[in-house]
């Protein structure tokens, strides 16, 4: 899925701060580019200890995933994203 334009309204739906919301979108993002990395440098671990033909099929067998801020734009917009203000504090 693609990401277009977003209305403003719809996010002001959410959260009645533009700004919060964009860093929440953002932070989500990083924390999904970190994920894939790890899982990604996991991979790489294994692949210089052990080498099988059966891995590099699984290399040339790419799929493109959705983009991180994409995904996270999602999650917020579909309100799957928690998160605490820290203004109480």
């Amino acid at each position: 899925m693609k990401l277009g334009t977003l209305p403003l309204t719809d996010l002001l739906e959410i959260s009645d701060d533009i700004y919060k919301s964009t860093v929440i979108t953002a932070q989500r993002a990083k924390q999904i580019i970190q994920k894939r990395y790890d899982e990604k440098a996991s991979e790489l671990e294994m692949f210089d200890e052990e080498y099988t033909p059966a891995m590099l099929t699984e290399v040339d067998n790419y799929t493109e995933k959705i983009k991180p801020i994409t995904k996270s734009v999602n999650e917020f917009m579909k309100k799957e994203l928690s998160w605490e203000d820290g203004e109480n504090q």
